[in-house]
Order: structure tokens, then sequence, then C-alpha cells
């Protein structure tokens, strides 16, 4: 594996755990309540709106942090989808405060953990010496048990976090991210890992992979289809509507593939109508019931672990529609129960 630029990282933690910070920085922190941030605020969100590629943010961020505060950044972008928004906001604080700890207690869990991981993609690239990525890799272990992290996040999700710096650290490299990934201590950790780093590749070079095939790269790939899918399926409905295609279509596409990426199909699918199905509540119970038990499985999973994160009375509502005392409602109301990155999930059907 070649050599990346990056911070020594058994230094990085040990600098970490003296330098713990039980507190925000204050100096990104500004009273809302003067008038001139307001106007301030209107100008910044103006800039916001008006931004399509949200990798040239950092500029706007490192302008107005100190003008209206990192909570007045939140005001604004927080009203919104913002995860991937928040990557680079997430550089800006740990580039600012050079201590994990603040930077962690700064950006919270705002915007579903976008900041954090935006903090973990500048940690590993920060400094001037060479060494191999494994060296690094193999101390993430240590980073996602420090607790600063339990304080915001589940094991999991920090996990899901060291995905997106993985594939940050590997410069868009699959193979190198799935390599870097497989170094968690436990399988189930490893995919966590593995679905971080496809949803950074996918904000990337999601449409434009679209270019060599509506399935890339997930018709490639063997043991993470459905990490792959779980972020690939946006777009590739996206292009089959360009088509003219309909949804059933996407849905034979799924059917046609031979397991795994059967599964990882239909687990996308679910993923790719958390949004509608959060506003049509009826929706999964009449798009997750094609294909067998497997395949609504994955589908039911795909959905109803994030919109449980979001809302827990809500998902058991959308798994209220469907036939009552149904296998397929069971699964719904399990993976309510069990909401994104549980450590307690049987993720059988992921690893295949």
């Amino acid at each position: 594996m070649r050599k990346i630029k990056l911070v020594t990282f058994a230094s990085l933690i040990i600098f970490c755990k003296l330098g713990i910070a039980a507190e925000p920085d204050t100096t990104f922190f500004i009273d809302q309540s003067p008038a001139e941030i307001d106007i301030l605020k209107n100008d910044f969100e103006q800039q916001f709106s008006n931004v399509d590629d949200y990798t040239t943010l950092r500029p706007l961020y490192e302008e107005y942090l100190g003008l209206i505060g990192i909570n007045g950044i939140f005001d604004i972008i927080d009203t919104q989808s913002c995860h991937s928004e928040a990557h680079e906001l997430g550089k800006v604080v740990y580039s600012r405060l050079n201590n994990f700890s603040s930077a962690i207690h700064t950006c919270g869990n705002h915007c579903t953990s976008g900041c954090f991981h935006g903090v973990l993609m500048e940690m590993f690239t920060s400094g001037d010496e060479h060494i191999n990525a494994e060296d690094i890799s193999s101390e993430m272990n240590t980073l996602c048990y420090q607790d600063d992290i339990g304080e915001y996040f589940s094991l999991g999700t920090c996990y899901h976090g060291m995905g997106h710096a993985m594939m940050f650290l590997s410069d868009y490299d699959i193979d190198e991210t799935l390599e870097l990934c497989q170094l968690a201590p436990t399988e189930t950790l490893n995919y966590f890992c593995v679905t971080g780093g496809f949803m950074e590749y996918e904000f990337l070079y999601g449409e434009s992979d679209l270019q060599t095939s509506a399935h890339y790269p997930c018709d490639s790939m063997q043991h993470y289809s459905a990490a792959c899918y779980r972020y690939k399926m946006s777009h590739l409905l996206t292009a089959a509507a360009e088509e003219g295609k309909a949804v059933i279509d996407v849905i034979n596409e799924c059917i046609a593939l031979e397991t795994p990426r059967r599964l990882g199909c239909f687990h996308g699918l679910g993923t790719a109508f958390i949004d509608l199905t959060i506003a049509d509540r009826d929706l999964l119970s009449q798009l997750c019931v094609i294909g067998n038990d497997d395949d609504r499985q994955m589908c039911i999973e795909g959905a109803i672990w994030k919109i449980a994160d979001y809302d827990f009375t809500m998902a058991r509502d959308v798994c209220s529609y469907f036939p009552a005392d149904s296998r397929d409602q069971e699964v719904c109301l399990k993976a309510a129960d069990d909401g994104m990155y549980s450590l307690e999930t049987d993720y059988s059907l992921y690893f295949q």
C-alpha cells in the first residue's frame, strides 16, 4: 500500500488523552442576540444555499466561523439535510483547535455526525510525517473507545465515521479502504466502517460512476454489496427515472442479480426511500413486498434502521402498515428496536 500523508497516530492518541477538554472551545460560540449577527447569518445562508458542491464549502466556513460562531452556522445548516455539508465544517474545527477531544465537544452529533466525520478526515490527514497507512489504521480501535466519543456516539457510529476517514485517507481507493476497515476488531465493526467508506465514496463519485455502469461499483462487490448499494441506490433510481423506467423496473434488476448482490440491492432500495417513507408512512409496506423473505428483510431494514434513529415512534408507526403478526412486521419492529449500528443485530445476510 502506498504511503499517505498523515500525523503519527500513536503520538496523537497520547496528545488527545493528555489534552482532553471537557467543554467546547468557547471562542467558537458567539452570542446570537445582537442585530448584526442576523445580518451576517442571512449573508451566510444566502452563500451557503448557492453552493452546489459541498467540497467547496471550507472557505465559507473559515470566513464565518469567527463572525457568527459555530452555533450560528448550525442554526442555518441544521434546518436541512446537512451531513455531507458538515464534513468541511468538521475539518475547519479540527484544523483550528488541533485537539481531537475539544473538536468532538464542539461538533457534537450535529448533522447526523457529519461534523464529527470531518474532524476524523482532517485529523487523519494532518501533519508532515509519512508512514504506512497500516500503521495508523491499526490504532483506530483505540480512538473509538475514548470516553469523549461515548458522550455523543455509539461504538458503531464511530466505526462508520472511521470508514469516511479511511476512504478520504486512501484518496477514494475502494480496495485500500476495505483493507483498512478489515483492521476493525470484529466483522460487525468492520462492516460499519465499510458503510462509512461507501457513503463517503458515493458523495463524490456516485453520479459520475453511472457512466461506467448503473450498478458500479456494487456489481463488482462480493462481500460488501449491501454496504455499497445502501448509498448507490439513490443514484441508480435517479438514472432509471431519466431513462423512463419505473421503480418496479429497478426492483426487477435487483431480482435478476445473484446473491449476495441481490440482497444488497434490496437493502439499498429500502434506504433510498427513507425520506419518502417518513412523509408517507404506508409506503414501505408497499415497497418491500417483492422477493423472498431475505429480500424483503433487507429492504425493510434499509429504511427502518435510520427512521428509528430519527424518530422511534414514527418507525413503529411505519411498521404498523405491514400485515399484523406477519414476518415482515416482526422484521420491521425488530429493526426499529435495534436502530442503526446496533451490536445486537444479526448481520449474517450482510456478510455473504
